[in-house]
């Protein structure tokens, strides 16, 4: 038995928001290597280094996931796509 119904995947705008979640989440992982990298190999900073300075991101994405609720409420879906 499947764990989710093969009928989620006939519905266009459900795979469409998989499809852009995923490209999402490819897109900040693929930048979070390059730039730990680019820190480590170019800058000479260690991995503690490198995670002090990946923190204030870490922190800045927690806010806004927080944050998200109330702007999605206050403010037009249009509005909060072209911040």
């Amino acid at each position: 038995e499947a764990l989710l119904s093969t009928a989620l995947f006939r519905n266009r705008t459900s795979n469409l928001g998989l499809v852009t979640q995923n490209t999402q989440w490819l897109m900040l992982m693929g930048v979070s290597f390059t730039v730990a990298a680019y820190l480590q190999v170019v800058r000479g900073y260690d991995a503690v280094e490198t995670g002090v300075i990946f923190t204030a991101a870490t922190l800045g994405i927690l806010a806004s996931s927080l944050a998200a609720e109330k702007l999605a409420r206050r403010h037009a879906q249009r509005t909060l796509i072209m911040i």
